[in-house]
């Protein structure tokens, strides 16, 4: 058991070092060098990768603290790839603005991997302390948790009780970030995804939607323009939003727009 643990510690962090370290060269190069899946939402207002950034760092931190095996650490590796993997979902319609869906689905999977590979490594330990437990003290019973019922088993209730503290951590960070930030309530990009789709928005739709616009290329010219004409409506090319004024296509570049060119 012990070098079932010990891998999976390291699995997940040499998961949260690398994706941590890829996930904020992507936050870089958008905010600053106008480059990469993010740079449409981060090009020109560098400070609101502030919060990418964190995550990110926190992420390959807290991979640093799991390379060190210790039992204690299946819990906040459990609770770490519960907020993430609550984040991710909540904010799903980040992953179809960037057109990153692939790794949003495996990195959401992997979240909740490695919150229930933790849940159960960390109850196993807990098995483990209670048969040395009950061969050091034969009067008691096998699982040593309580001499007076001998026939009881161990509970879960350690486990679902640090789950559940990490889940309402999780939402609690959610919800706070989204209040103290200003930004529109996560659901609500849900919904507005689902109504530019005609459906509910599923993994199906969503591959679907991606699937007939992946040939579509999105060039920026040289042209610059500080306001968008007027009679222009908002549309979307492969999951991205572009301006669409008459035949000519803008996007939004630092503090005006940029016209696109749509092959």
């Amino acid at each position: 058991m012990l070098a079932y643990r010990n891998f999976l510690l390291r699995f997940d962090a040499a998961f949260l070092l690398i994706a941590s370290t890829g996930g904020m060269m992507v936050d870089i190069a958008g905010s600053f060098l106008a480059r990469g899946p993010e740079a449409l939402l981060l090009n020109g207002v560098p400070g609101a990768a502030i919060g990418f950034i964190d995550a990110h760092g926190l992420a390959f931190i807290l991979g640093v603290m799991l390379w060190r095996a210790g039992s204690s650490l299946h819990v906040v590796g459990a609770a770490v790839h519960l907020l993430l993997g609550t984040a991710n979902l909540l904010f799903w319609q980040f992953f179809i603005l960037t057109g990153t869906l692939a790794a949003g689905y495996m990195t959401a999977g992997l979240h909740g991997f490695f919150v229930l590979a933790h849940l159960a490594a960390f109850n196993a330990v807990r098995w483990e302390v209670a048969a040395r437990s009950s061969a050091l003290n034969p009067a008691n019973s096998f699982s040593g948790s309580n001499p007076t019922n001998p026939d009881k088993e161990p509970s879960m209730t350690g486990a679902k009780f640090h789950a559940s503290r990490a889940f309402g951590i999780a939402i609690a960070l959610t919800v706070a970030l989204t209040d103290l930030t200003g930004l529109p309530p996560a659901f609500s990009f849900v919904g507005s995804a689902q109504a530019r789709i005609g459906r509910p928005l599923t993994p199906v739709s969503v591959a679907g939607v991606t699937r007939r616009t992946t040939r579509r290329v999105i060039r920026r010219t040289a042209v610059t323009v500080a306001a968008l004409p007027t009679g222009c409506a908002l549309t979307y090319v492969n999951g991205t939003p572009v301006w669409r004024c008459g035949s000519a296509f803008y996007q939004p570049y630092r503090r005006g727009y940029v016209v696109v060119v749509i092959d």
